[in-house]
């Protein structure tokens, strides 16, 4: 269900027969509304009015300009501008550094071309992800004293990290774009399941104990995080 809001713009309405609450997200510039199944449909119009203004506080601009250096540990993604295929966007890897060459005719402020541009530079991501984040994430292990079974780079925006019940963890290339220290934390909560595979109070305090007591901090600093591309 897609609706048009006087002061958001652009919504998408779900309904999901298991939610028992209302939520709100923004996607690629859009507010996603999630509404649980209960809910009449005639009545969304009112709580997105009632919504608005808190949703509107929250959204998070992603823009990209010439020259622009986006850098990861041991990792850096240049934007610039080409003129060779001027409609299109494009990336080359040398050494440790990425070229994002966007189109001379290019608008880089126009959604479809940041999505370009994100999807360019996620490509990318997704190939240097494993020496930087796996090999993070092996180091941490060690010091913990702890064995997972095996270590595997997913692709995913909105998992950023999963545990089997055989100790497999897998860390999405997303948390590339993250802090040290947030990525520190989704691989010690990853590494946590090891112990617990339930968010129970043991789970978080073994969890905490490894962020050195620092887990709700950082929760909260990851659930306030900028990403620099937009996540699909």
């Amino acid at each position: 269900m897609k609706l048009l809001h006087p002061v958001i713009g652009p919504v998408e309405v779900t309904f999901r027969r298991n939610s028992s609450r209302i939520s709100a997200r923004w996607k690629n510039g859009v507010a996603v509304f999630s509404f649980p199944a209960v809910i009449d449909p005639r009545e969304v119009a009112g709580y997105i009015d009632r919504m608005a203004p808190a949703v509107m506080a929250r959204k998070r601009e992603v823009s990209f300009t010439e020259n622009q250096e986006i850098a990861v540990d041991g990792f850096t993604f240049l934007i610039g501008r080409q003129t060779h295929q001027p409609r299109n966007v494009w990336g080359t890897v040398k050494g440790d550094k990425a070229y994002i060459e966007v189109g001379s005719m290019l608008d880089l402020d126009d959604l479809n071309v940041k999505q370009g541009i994100s999807k360019v530079i996620c490509n990318i991501a997704r190939s240097v992800a494993p020496a930087i984040l796996l090999t993070r994430g092996k180091e941490i292990a060690a010091r913990l004293g702890l064995k997972p079974r095996s270590w595997a780079i997913m692709s995913g925006f909105k998992t950023m990290g999963k545990c089997s019940s055989r100790g497999d963890i897998h860390l999405s290339y997303i948390c590339l774009f993250l802090s040290p220290e947030l990525r520190d934390y989704i691989i010690c909560h990853e590494l946590a399941h090891l112990s617990e595979m339930s968010h129970s109070p043991r789970f978080h305090a073994i969890c905490d104990a490894y962020c050195g007591g620092r887990e709700k901090e950082l929760i909260r600093k990851l659930n306030n995080f900028q990403f620099p591309i937009l996540r699909r």
